[in-house]
């Protein structure tokens, strides 16, 4: 019988939108005086955002729990605390224990409780979970946690579930957009609907590596659209590949592509020789054929963006 033990947590709504604008793959939950949670590794921890919205907003792994000082949490995690900078982390935490603690005293450099959590689910605001819907209660007086039963947890699970995600996908060919479509040409400007889990998709099939260099840096991988972003359509795994962020501006730029036959070819217009090495170079693909780039996709990237 497949168990889940589980974690529903009052979630910052700024916390929560900064890192869904990244997603990327370890975070740190920081609570501003130290919890000592008692959370098994493998855990799922729900996000509950806050009011006014009280709805499941995604997802983390529970890796690990640790004490830290807010530069010692800065020096580890960075933007990945869910915020900008230092200043913002120190005076965030001050905040909210300022608030929710009678005895909290403040210091140049606070004592913090780190949740760590790792593959990280952000949902749009339209796949957001009501929990009362689901037979889930979640009372508006818990200000911290609530540990829920292996039931309400494989329910909630299988409602934003990455690898059935993954197996839907394949159900369905990628098509590639009709150009004429007027939000292709005005798709900078549009919020990437789905992107959370496009990039945690793309990284579980592609190993956490980039697929031209190999790269294992998660601050630096992004999942890349083949054929560029019309709509949540376009978050099919088979337009989607793994690459370090230069590639990545490359790619998007035309200086390099794909070809059908999965090799790397440049653009006579790329002048830094730093990137010859990787000409004619054949790139990592995941384990399972049928999630491979679509041979379409490519062909359209090297005939309509790609600069001869």
């Amino acid at each position: 019988m497949l168990t889940q033990k589980a974690t529903i947590a009052c979630t910052d709504l700024n916390w929560f939108d900064s890192l869904s604008k990244t997603t990327p793959n370890l975070i740190n939950f920081w609570t501003p005086t130290p919890w000592n949670t008692k959370i098994e590794k493998g855990d799922i921890f729900f996000f509950l955002l806050k009011s006014p919205i009280r709805k499941i907003g995604g997802y983390g792994i529970f890796s690990m729990y640790k004490n830290m000082s807010t530069k010692e949490a800065w020096s580890k995690y960075g933007r990945n605390n869910g915020v900008n900078n230092l200043f913002e982390l120190d005076y965030m935490v001050k905040k909210y224990a300022k608030k929710n603690s009678a005895n909290f005293e403040s210091s140049s450099d606070s004592n913090i409780g780190c949740i760590i959590l790792k593959n990280p689910i952000f949902l749009d605001k339209i796949e957001y979970i009501k929990p009362e819907e689901h037979g889930i209660s979640f009372s508006k007086h818990i200000v911290k946690y609530k540990r829920i039963n292996e039931k309400e947890a494989i329910k909630l699970l299988s409602l934003i579930n990455i690898s059935n995600k993954i197996e839907n996908d394949k159900k369905f060919s990628f098509i590639l957009p009709d150009k004429k479509d007027t939000s292709y040409i005005s798709v900078k400007q549009k919020k990437r609907e789905g992107q959370s889990i496009f990039r945690q998709k793309i990284m579980q099939l592609y190993k956490n590596k980039c697929c031209i260099c190999e790269e294992s840096n998660e601050f630096i991988l992004e999942a890349a659209h083949i054929t560029p972003y019309v709509n949540e359509n376009s978050n099919h795994i088979k337009n989607g590949i793994l690459i370090r962020v230069d590639f990545h501006k490359l790619f998007d730029a035309g200086l390099i592509t794909i070809k059908e036959n999965y090799h790397i070819k440049l653009s006579p217009h790329l002048s830094s020789t730093y990137y010859k090495i990787y000409d004619n170079k054949k790139i990592s693909l995941p384990d399972n054929k049928e999630h491979w780039p679509a041979k379409e996709a490519l062909i359209g990237h090297g005939l309509n963006i790609f600069r001869k």
